[in-house]
């Protein structure tokens, strides 16, 4: 750990730094979560004399085992990323805190990819501290001589019990993270089932995390605003479902199952005669998901193209276009230009599909929704 990065410290003895608490607040009860970091190691201990009189709950854990804990905690580099996460859920009173009989739980609330898990850490009495009881069988093995063989065994029957149960902690662990996964998989299945099967769980994770970056928000989720192969593929109903609707995710699906698409913040437009639109914050871009490639925008002043009779067009020329009905007719246009940056590629976009235009099997619009929104 980067000591010269612990700016929060208000205290240090010894190489052990004391943390500010952090609140929790139950019922309206506000209790302390004391937090003390040395080397690789975090101890967390809650000590209320009203509350838990005589009692301190204390548990002390590496930085990798709480990395480990939950996929968001994997992100972070640093004590201080930690504490500072900590510090955000504090504040938005998303800590929650369970007592049993030999135990408190602490409840942090997280959002993942649009899903929120809960990853509990558990606190133990100090007298039942493993590591305590340790040093205490230690500290009788000096006092009492006569029996210090006799203790040695025990000690070495003790530590190998803990290997062993260390061992199957792990690998419940690794189970509990497997059921995890398969638990925010089925999330995932269920919450993006009207995307059909244009885009894949990999592919979602790539395009989503290029809008998140760019615009700066989290994605809340996602509303199907139009359906080529349900709304009929016509210009004017695509513009009478899309248009002055900010923040559009197409997904396209040519006739020889090649699939591509793009995302703009602009909202589309219906015009007689077109009209191109500026993008001067560089937030739209195309893409092929076939490829796993993304482009970003170079030319500003021609990041998308509105017209009556056409559906949404990327690009100059375009790099990717739909003009009138591209179900019916050989109406979808895919060609390159230098509206895009394709970062020195040798295949143009046009290659990932086909030459100058054909026909779309399906090609969806969605409209992105952030939080707070």
């Amino acid at each position: 750990m980067d000591e010269a990065k612990i700016i929060l410290s208000k205290k240090e003895t010894e190489g052990l730094y004391d943390l500010d608490p952090i609140n929790i607040y139950i019922n309206e009860i506000k209790y302390s979560l004391n937090i003390k970091t040395k080397e690789d190691n975090i101890t967390f201990s809650i000590n209320d004399k009203e509350q838990f009189p005589s009692v301190n709950y204390i548990r002390t854990m590496k930085f990798k085992e709480i990395k480990d804990l939950n996929k968001v905690f994997s992100l972070l580099n640093s004590f201080n990323d930690f504490y500072d996460f900590l510090k955000s859920l504090s504040e938005t009173k998303k800590i929650n805190m369970k007592k049993s009989n030999d135990k408190i739980s602490l409840i942090f609330f997280v959002e993942v990819l649009l899903k929120q898990s809960e990853i509990q850490i558990d606190l133990f009495p100090e007298k039942k501290d493993l590591e305590l009881n340790i040093k205490e069988i230690y500290q009788e093995l000096i006092n009492m001589k006569s029996e210090i063989n006799f203790l040695k065994k025990e000690n070495q029957k003790l530590n190998n019990d803990i290997d062993l149960l260390k061992k199957e902690n792990k690998e419940l662990r690794n189970k509990i993270n497997e059921q995890n996964k398969e638990i925010l998989d089925l999330n995932e299945d269920i919450y993006y089932t009207n995307m059909t099967d244009l885009i894949k769980k990999d592919e979602r994770y790539m395009i989503f995390t290029e809008i998140e970056n760019k615009m700066n928000k989290k994605i809340q989720k996602l509303k199907k605003l139009y359906q080529a192969t349900v709304d009929g593929g016509d210009p004017a109903t695509f513009h009478s479902k899309c248009d002055n609707i900010p923040n559009t995710l197409i997904i396209i699906k040519s006739q020889d199952n090649k699939r591509f698409g793009g995302f703009t913040p602009i909202p589309w437009k219906s015009s007689k005669d077109g009209f191109y639109t500026k993008d001067e914050e560089k937030k739209t871009f195309i893409f092929t998901l076939d490829y796993k490639k993304i482009f970003n925008l170079n030319n500003t002043n021609l990041s998308t193209y509105n017209k009556s009779d056409c559906g949404p067009c990327f690009g100059n020329g375009w790099d990717i276009g739909i003009e009138g009905n591209p179900i019916k007719e050989n109406k979808l246009w895919v060609l390159r230009s230098g509206s895009f940056d394709y970062k020195g590629i040798d295949t143009p976009l046009s290659e990932c599909s086909y030459n100058n235009k054909g026909k779309a099997s399906e090609y969806e619009v969605f409209q992105v929704i952030f939080s707070n929104e």
